[in-house]
């Protein structure tokens, strides 16, 4: 984020403020302005979003890493795996770096790092919700839960995660959340139009989307975070646990229903596009983490 003033007629970036005070003039060394009910660092450095690495997946059990690039979008294999192959893992990331939890290895549940938001242990569907502390790396569950369900998509605001649509004796259409800054969790009082379970999603600055998933869904649904209302969008997607990159601009929906294709979802038109590159692996069921820095 930077700081401009008019000046002349026009707007001039501003690297430094002096105010007078005391009788003199003393220069900032730090300013905050309110964006959207935020209050964030003037001078931080802008977000920047790099590569989505794929994870995991099942075709049959994965440990690979898939990076796609988002400055060309390219798609490159790391030398780099999992320490088990698996599918279904939890995923969060921070501006340094990435964290997948738990998933299905082998027939078996696994506890690798731990569960993040909703969950399946092998017997039960689970409302749990766990907490990864950045600076320290220290997990917790919190007090809070989300709806009893598995399966689902999350998508975030700069305010709130949201998981949304899931499976629990059935498809499910609710959207839960989870308050950042006061780790409280609730429901939205709005609802996909479809229920679903296994679905790809992806968020842009404004809006959560959720793509595809089971039974047998091909429509696109998207969350107004401003207001928390739904609606679809015009495009169609299919494929049933795709892994999922989100950019700036754009949100990917990566292999799912055992294919190997990569499409791009642009936010600011909410247009799809078949991308020419492929994983080069088929794949269900991956999940991804995102690589960012700066400010969001």
């Amino acid at each position: 984020m930077a700081v401009q003033i008019y000046v002349g007629g026009s707007w001039r970036s501003v690297s430094s403020i002096q105010v007078y005070t005391g009788g003199v003039w003393r220069t900032l060394n730090a300013l905050k302005v309110e964006v959207s009910g935020t209050w964030r660092d003037a001078w931080s450095a802008g977000l920047q979003a790099y590569a989505s690495y794929n994870c995991g997946g099942y075709s049959p059990y994965l440990a690979n890493i898939t990076k796609l690039l988002f400055s060309n979008e390219t798609v490159s294999q790391l030398s780099a795996t999992l320490s088990l192959a698996r599918y279904g893992l939890g995923q969060i990331w921070s501006n340094n770096a990435g964290y997948l939890a738990g998933g299905q290895a082998n027939l078996s549940i696994t506890n690798v790092i731990d569960n993040f938001m909703n969950g399946f242990d092998g017997t039960n569907r689970l409302n749990s919700l766990e907490a990864l502390t950045f600076s320290t790396e220290a997990r917790a569950t919190l007090s809070s839960s989300l709806a009893t369900k598995s399966h689902a998509g999350s998508c975030q605001s700069s305010a709130k995660g949201y998981s949304g649509s899931g499976y629990n004796n059935g498809a499910q259409n609710s959207i839960s959340f989870v308050n950042f800054s006061t780790e409280a969790s609730g429901n939205c009082l709005n609802s996909l139009g479809q229920s679903r379970y296994n679905p790809a999603a992806t968020y842009s600055s404004t809006k959560g989307y959720w793509a595809g998933g089971m039974p047998s869904i091909n429509s696109i649904e998207s969350l107004l975070f401003s207001n928390e209302t739904v609606g679809y969008v015009s495009q169609s997607y299919s494929n049933v646990g795709a892994g999922y990159g989100t950019s700036l601009t754009k949100g990917y929906f990566i292999a799912g229903s055992y294919s190997s294709n990569i499409y791009s979802f642009t936010f600011n038109t909410e247009s799809m596009q078949y991308m020419s590159v492929s994983q080069g692996y088929t794949s269900s069921y991956s999940s991804a983490v995102n690589y960012w820095s700066g400010s969001r």
